[in-house]
């Protein structure tokens, strides 16, 4: 169950909650029981149409289960039209489909969204969390309808994963942000710095958050590169 906290503009205290759903035909919201993962991305303001408050501009993504799908967790999208309501249903842009999304549980998990470059990526998170843990990567043009599944490709090969040279495992479950010089894109993420897990992996602690600077390709993609060594 997801949860929205609310702040007037003209106040400074935050106040009360709303459950996440839909508003069906009458403004009453329908509550949407989602398994975790909620991302909120807004951007493109100048895309807004006369008449709407939010269009591909507010989106939500999320991991869930579909009982009718192979597999634990898928992602999807949905368009919002507040703080703590969507509009219309829920699409899904991409399930486990290669095999280093599949290594102990199909899982694709975690979506942050990254804009730049006029387009839209969707880093996620796949596998079991133990050292197969992993980063994918999905994309889509900036104009294109991001509630259409085809607007997506996503990478065939994992962008950032487990490093035995820098004694790094299972990174994944990543944010973004920007450094403090406001141009410097920052990968956030978790990982452990040992492999061999004793017991559930899910249940582990230690999996610390770790900070690293994201470079950029030629062709305007993102480079992860690898988890950095603890210390450095």
């Amino acid at each position: 169950m997801v949860h929205v906290l609310h702040e007037p503009p003209s106040e400074c205290a935050w106040y009360g909650r709303r459950k996440l759903g839909t508003r069906d035909s009458n403004r009453n919201c329908r509550i949407l029981r989602w398994r975790r993962d909620l991302e909120v991305s807004n951007y493109c303001q100048d895309r807004l149409q006369e008449g709407q408050r939010h269009v591909l501009g507010a989106g939500g993504d999320w991991a869930q289960k579909n009982p009718a799908i192979k597999g634990n967790t898928n992602l999807y999208i949905a368009r919002m039209d507040s703080a703590w309501s969507i509009k219309g249903g829920q699409v899904m842009i991409a399930r486990p489909e290669y095999d280093w999304e599949k290594v102990g549980y199909w899982v694709n998990e975690g979506p942050a969204v990254l804009i730049r470059n006029g387009r839209v990526f969707i880093a996620y998170s796949a596998s079991a969390t133990d050292h197969n843990y992993c980063m994918g990567l999905l994309t889509a043009d900036e104009s294109s309808n991001l509630l259409d599944p085809t607007s997506w490709s996503k990478s065939p090969v994992p962008v950032f994963r487990s490093c035995p040279e820098n004694s790094q495992y299972g990174p994944g479950h990543n944010s973004f942000t920007v450094a403090s010089d406001g141009r410097t894109d920052l990968l956030v993420y978790h990982a452990r710095n040992y492999r061999d897990i004793s017991g559930d992996p899910l249940r582990n602690p230690d999996r610390h958050t770790r900070v690293q600077k994201i470079n950029w390709k030629t062709d305007g993609t993102p480079d992860f590169g690898e988890p950095t060594p603890d210390g450095r």
